[in-house]
């Protein structure tokens, strides 16, 4: 009970809803070679959406909740689009080839991961970050519940 209440890394395990997914769906609008990165994958929702839409593009996943991490490994094994699931902290993880990011995490977290895609990405890397955006930083646009901005 009291286990459901803890969050790992200060991030809660909510999953983004079917109409956050398929919004998303529609705004990204990847070439061929991009790399799209969901920065909290929880158990796999976003991730195979994206890669069942856009078969093309490399679909990469950070993932450290233990049970969400499994359940998105064995969910990926019954289906046949391809993406990648890596139990491992994002901010330890390196950025630079993202074309695509997206995240769902909570307000707190907001500055230190504006800091690290500044130091990181590429100008023209989208991101797009559900339902809390950066602080002190204007989105180009806003979607439903998602916040656009490009590096």
């Amino acid at each position: 009970k009291i286990r459901n209440i803890i969050t790992w890394f200060g991030v809660p395990n909510v999953t983004s809803n079917q109409e956050t997914i398929q919004t998303l769906v529609k705004l990204i609008k990847p070439k061929e070679w991009d790399i799209f990165v969901d920065l909290w994958a929880g158990e796999w929702h976003v991730l195979a959406s994206i890669a069942n839409s856009f078969p093309t593009i490399k679909c990469i996943g950070y993932e450290l909740a233990p049970k969400a991490y499994s359940k998105a490994m064995k969910y990926k094994q019954s289906i046949a689009w391809e993406y990648k699931i890596l139990n491992q902290n994002f901010f330890k993880a390196d950025l630079s080839n993202a074309s695509h990011i997206y995240c769902y995490l909570m307000p707190h977290m907001m500055p230190k991961l504006r800091k690290k895609l500044r130091k990181e990405c590429s100008p023209g890397t989208k991101l797009y970050i559900n339902a809390f955006p950066i602080p002190k930083k204007t989105p180009e646009t806003q979607i439903w519940t998602i916040y656009i901005y490009t590096i």
